[in-house]
């Protein structure tokens, strides 16, 4: 049996984008920067599909600390000259908000140092 699972912990580059198919999908991605050995960042692109994406999209902004977990994806397409294109991205199916104490100063010290899971609010 073949295995594709991934878990990072990292900060959002950028805030994260939302979109809406034209069947009504919601389709957030994210952009995260995590910090490897000797100062190394790897960047990654995240997508987050239905309730996740719109919540992702009010709460994962620049700069919060996200732990993100899913699977691994690639997307195989070609460019304007007919050369194939590839790219790897995160498909999630968790996202929780980290680093409560930058939350709990934006929210008058009322949230916990708790991680905050996205797939868990209820809809």
């Amino acid at each position: 049996m073949d295995l594709n699972s991934v878990t990072v912990t990292g900060r959002a580059t950028k805030d994260t984008e939302l979109k809406t198919t034209q069947s009504g999908t919601n389709i957030a991605t994210i952009s995260a920067a995590v910090n490897g050995m000797k100062e190394e960042v790897s960047y990654f692109d995240v997508v987050c599909f239905g309730k996740i994406a719109e919540i992702a999209a009010q709460y994962a902004i620049k700069g919060k600390q996200l732990g993100i977990t899913g699977r691994l994806q690639q997307r195989k397409w070609q460019d304007k000259d007919g050369n194939n294109r590839y790219s790897v991205e995160i498909v999630a199916n968790q996202v929780k908000l980290l680093g409560g104490q930058d939350r709990a100063a934006e929210h008058n010290n009322d949230i916990s140092d708790e991680a905050v899971d996205l797939s868990s609010i209820p809809f």
